[in-house]
């Protein structure tokens, strides 16, 4: 069921909630703040909010940035996001790279978290992804079982500061 929700159209997740792709205007909505849930955001202003948002915008369809409204308050309460990366192999098919899933810790055991990454896995495959992976923290496994993902590979990393 689809709702109108200022200028996108959302998929209602309930009579509260609904799943929209994200718009420059989240960031007068919480968006950052609920990345902040996440991981550490930095101050980001709302001229480079916007800068990289064009950015990520001027990509085509790399990017499949998702949040989830509150609609009583128009609030972004959860995000996720699918990032296209195009391969040679399985027939220059694509994988989906999922990211940034977070809900609001006050919305967390209600579902949200599991309906939004179900959400953008089928979005990847309606992109023609022929997998979806997830770097995830050891403790969040059961959750990200639970929204269908299973553990292949350990993950290796470096981070530049």
């Amino acid at each position: 069921m689809t709702c109108n929700q200022g200028n996108a159209c959302c998929t209602r997740i309930s009579d509260d909630m609904c799943i929209r792709k994200l718009e420059v205007a989240d960031y007068d909505k919480g968006y950052l703040e609920c990345l902040k849930d996440l991981t550490d955001v930095g101050d980001v202003t709302k001229e480079q909010f916007t800068k990289r948002y064009d950015e990520i915008a001027a990509k085509g369809d790399a990017y499949h940035m998702f949040v989830v409204v509150h609609r009583p308050t128009g609030n972004i309460v959860g995000a996720a996001s699918i990032i296209l990366e195009r391969k040679f192999i399985h027939n220059c098919s694509s994988v989906g790279h999922l990211e940034d899933v977070v809900i609001k810790k006050e919305y967390h055991m209600k579902g949200i978290g599991k309906t939004i990454v179900r959400h953008v896995v089928e979005h990847a495959r309606s992109l023609g992804c022929y997998k979806v992976i997830a770097n995830v923290k050891k403790e969040l496994l059961p959750f990200y079982n639970k929204c269908g993902l299973e553990k292949r590979d350990e993950e290796m990393a470096i981070y530049f500061k």
